[in-house]
Parts: structure tokens; sequence; C-alpha cells
């Protein structure tokens, strides 16, 4: 995993921590590894989201091909002038589901 995924993945534990996702150290691992598992570019996805755009045609390309077109792009955060979108943020735009985080009662 590279440097800046496990930033964003520990900025995102951190978040949690906030927000009370996370109640005891013994939900961290289990939660790391879903985080890590949203991090990977899914084809399921791509479909999903470029189909809207195509108006229910098929996607004329591969998640392979927007990750090899990704790793030639610059990282518009990785300067430090923009501030990367927080969970409780995600959260509000409806970006990340909790349905499988585990939790404390």
């Amino acid at each position: 995993m590279g440097e800046n995924v496990q930033r964003r993945v520990n900025e995102m534990l951190d978040e949690a921590r906030k927000l009370g996702i996370l109640v005891c150290d013994s939900d961290v691992a289990p939660f790391r590894r879903l985080i890590k598992e949203q991090f990977k570019p899914k084809q399921e996805l791509l479909d999903k989201l470029v189909t809207t755009f195509l108006l229910g045609r098929a996607v004329p390309y591969t998640i392979e091909q927007v990750v090899e077109q990704a790793q030639k792009m610059v990282d518009p955060y990785a300067d430090g002038r923009r501030r990367r979108p927080t969970v409780a943020e995600s959260l509000d735009r409806g970006d990340c589901s909790l349905e499988n985080i585990p939790t404390r009662n």
C-alpha cells in the first residue's frame, strides 16, 4: 500500500474514532481492512457510475485501463494546498456506507 493511501486510512481511522464508530482497539483491525478494501478499484463501481453518464450504454473500458490512466495523473491533494474530505463529510454526501463497520453498544 502506498504512503498516501496509508495516510488516508489513518485519517479515516482517526475520524471514525472522533465520530464514535470505533470505541475500542479491537474494532480497529476489522475497520482498517474494510477501509483498505474500499480503496481498491472495482469494475462494478466503474460500470455503475459511468453507465449513468453514458445513458445506459456499455462502459467502453476496463477498471485496469482506468487505473493505468489514474496512475499517470497528478494527485491534487499531494501538494497540501487542497484538504481531503473527512469521513464525516463523506458520510454527509452519502459516499460511505456504515453497514459493515463493527460497533460496540
